[in-house]
């Protein structure tokens, strides 16, 4: 279904801009094509932030399971900076993760913005008129 809508929404702007359809085709494409690759970072980097909470939340769970011996020895400091550890390791991710988002909702929101304006532009750099009756 979503295949014949795009296939006719270029049909009904090739008919009112004629060649300058193109550009939004190869606007929209380009914008594919950039998602792309955010997308993959993006996985990798929730696989990542995954991995990091696991090796935190082993620690952690063997930590309380163990209070008694780690106070008993005075090795508080030393489990608690390990802990701290993992957790900005897991930030860190979590930041790349968020970053990423970031990016794909920017070229998602501004989407069809840029394609219109690809489109605009290309039919002024043709010389199509841009007027309310011609479109």
């Amino acid at each position: 279904m979503i295949p014949l809508q795009i296939i006719l929404a270029l049909l009904i702007l090739y008919k009112n801009l004629r060649l300058a359809s193109v550009s939004a085709l190869a606007a929209t494409v380009l914008l594919m094509l950039a998602n792309l690759p955010l997308g993959k970072f993006q996985n990798k980097y929730q696989d990542k932030t995954m991995k990091s909470k696991d090796a935190r939340m082993k620690v952690t769970s063997e930590v309380l399971r163990n209070m008694r011996l780690l106070k008993l020895q005075g090795w508080e400091m030393k489990f608690m900076s390990m802990i701290m550890e993992l957790k900005t390791k897991e930030e860190n991710w979590l930041k790349k993760v968020n970053y990423t988002s970031a990016a794909m909702m920017v070229v998602f929101w501004g989407a069809p913005t840029f394609v219109v304006v690809v489109t605009f532009v290309s039919c002024l750099l043709m010389g199509k008129p841009l007027e309310s009756g011609s479109l």
